[in-house]
């Protein structure tokens, strides 16, 4: 049911994980199915805001609404360089399901899924953007 991409004889030995910069934020969100726990659709979302306020970079990770996991790129290159204010992050966020080829099962139908992960990377992005502007101080 669930696979990696490691061999059978492969070990997994380390993972490395960047440390929070100022100016970071970074925020989870999930439809969780009731019986099981596991991710409808999940969206994680990474910012790192410039001195001036401006998205430096930003991360944009989708799962459940696919087969795989996916980078919203489109997301992502929506918010370089731009304040992220409501009316930035909703305009965005509205790109996030373009281009998915999205499950469509008992779960869930796949414009239901397209509707989750707009709402849902909304949400990440404004508590990302949040932590971030917090941790700049």
């Amino acid at each position: 049911f669930l696979t990696t991409a490691l061999d059978p004889l492969e070990v997994l030995t380390e993972i490395r994980v960047s440390v929070a910069s100022p100016g970071d934020g970074s925020n989870y969100q999930k439809l969780a199915n009731q019986a099981s726990g596991y991710a409808i659709v999940g969206v994680a979302a990474r910012v790192r805001l410039a001195e001036n306020g401006e998205c430096a970079a930003a991360w944009i990770g989708i799962t459940g609404a696919s087969d795989h996991a996916v980078r919203a790129t489109s997301v992502e290159e929506a918010i370089a360089g731009k304040r992220l204010d409501a009316t930035t992050i909703r305009a965005a966020a509205s790109l996030a399901a373009d281009g998915l080829d999205l499950l469509d099962d008992l779960h869930a139908s796949s414009s239901y899924r397209a509707g989750i992960v707009r709402g849902l990377t909304q949400r990440a992005l404004t508590t990302a953007t949040e932590r971030a502007s917090v941790s700049r101080g």
